[in-house]
């Protein structure tokens, strides 16, 4: 009596409120395994939009407008170079229990630029550049991860994770173009070098391949120096013109050498013979 005090006095019991206590935070621990989706901040080192900072993990979320529940731009816009492969990670729950385990489970991977003219939605499935990603098991230990190219510049860019449920993580980007490579397409939607780096010799293609026409070679890495296509008939004329000068400048200077140092034998071998030849020459 003493023990359950007022409780007791007006006929009220302790058990019930405990067992109520014991199940509400059976629910929360359940609750917080079951953390849904989000993206992470590594390895790609890219800023989750929902995440609490630019270089942390994205927060878990049911939100279903395929980014989290998080305004464009939140934590920034990743820079990135047109032509680049990126990493996007992303996964359920902890990664480690099968959370959300489901056979409908699937995901795809959505890019858009909000540069474009018209409405910008993730969820709009025109924007789907890979689809049909099974995710069955539900949470997974290693998570999923994507590997896209960057295909073209965009100030306001975003890549999509989304499910079936319309749950999601997006990864904003400000895309570049390359160092010598100029803001001009063709209609295959390659880019051409700028005119001082070999214009139309060069071409960057929308899944990052690099390349020079026959006769030109590339030089760069885009990043820190810029692409060039350079003519390799005027180089390699440039390199032969060297070594043949080399080679006569080499022939004069022995022959000098040879006529101080062994008179007798370069009067023998070399002023003789190059007499008689002329003489011969004159005749002729």
């Amino acid at each position: 009596y003493k023990r359950q005090g007022i409780n007791a006095e007006y006929g009220l019991s302790t058990r019930k409120p405990r067992k109520m206590i014991a199940a509400l935070c059976l629910l929360v621990a359940i609750a917080s395994v079951q953390a849904h989706m989000a993206a992470y901040y590594e390895p790609g080192r890219l800023s989750v939009r929902n995440a609490p900072a630019p270089d942390a993990d994205g927060k878990m979320t049911t939100a279903s407008d395929g980014c989290g529940g998080a305004k464009l731009g939140k934590n920034g816009f990743n820079a990135v170079v047109v032509g680049d492969n990126v990493t996007l990670h992303w996964n359920y729950g902890t990664g480690v229990n099968g959370d959300h385990k489901s056979p409908n489970n699937v995901f795809r991977i959505a890019f858009i630029c909000h540069d474009d003219p018209g409405e910008q939605d993730v969820l709009n499935e025109a924007y789907t550049i890979e689809s049909g990603i099974a995710s069955t098991e539900g949470s997974r230990p290693g998570g999923w991860t994507r590997i896209v190219t960057v295909p073209r510049p965009c100030k306001m860019g975003t890549y999509a994770m989304i499910d079936q449920r319309k749950w999601g993580a997006c990864i904003d980007i400000n895309a570049t173009l390359p160092l010598g490579v100029a803001d001009a397409v063709r209609a295959d939607g390659s880019f051409i070098f700028a005119e001082e780096n070999g214009g139309e010799a060069g071409t960057l293609m929308s899944n990052g391949t690099v390349s020079c026409e026959d006769g030109y070679e590339l030089f760069g890495d885009g990043r820190v120096m810029p692409y060039s296509c350079e003519s390799t008939g005027a180089s390699g004329g440039v390199v032969f013109l060297v070594l043949l000068l080399l080679c006569m400048a080499g022939t004069v200077a022995a022959l000098f050498v040879l006529k101080i140092k062994k008179p007798e034998t370069f009067r023998k071998n070399v002023s003789q013979p190059v007499s008689g030849l002329v003489a011969r020459v004159r005749k002729q």
